[in-house]
């Protein structure tokens, strides 16, 4: 819920400009999803999809949505406040791009997530310097 009301009701960005596509599996509680539907705009939509891993809904969701750009998050993401107007802003500045990256912060501290943490930062890192995908976009 974090997430979504972050999403919802904390950036920055204009809240008629964009729209919210809550994906969830065919079985998440409907309870869960009825207090989602109250952070969300008229606007937005809460689908759901036979799929259960994160992947599989995020794929589903993409092929369910509409407008220009399209910006993939989990539930776990908190955004900063201005998160939407920098998109909007380093999309302005480079038409030319078709994707881009978010740096991530860390905000839960155990053991799993250090290391979690620690394992994705590093290759994200290294594949946003040297991937062979990046020789499409030189």
């Amino acid at each position: 819920m974090r997430c979504i009301e972050a999403w919802a009701r904390a950036q920055s960005y204009p809240r008629e400009r964009y729209q919210l596509l809550v994906a969830a599996p065919h079985d998440y509680l409907a309870a869960d999803l009825e207090l989602a539907r109250t952070l969300l705009a008229p606007q937005d939509r809460i689908e759901r999809f036979s799929a259960n891993h994160d992947m599989s809904l995020v794929a589903a969701a993409a092929e369910t949505a509409s407008g220009d750009v399209l910006l993939f998050t989990e539930a776990h993401a908190i955004p900063e406040p201005d998160t939407l107007e920098r998109v909007d802003h380093a999309l302005r500045q480079h038409p030319e791009w078709s994707g881009f990256s978010f740096r991530s912060v860390p905000i839960t501290h155990n053991l799993l997530s250090e290391i979690e943490a620690q394992m994705y930062g590093s290759d994200i890192e290294r594949n946003m310097a040297d991937h062979p995908w990046l020789e499409a976009c030189r």
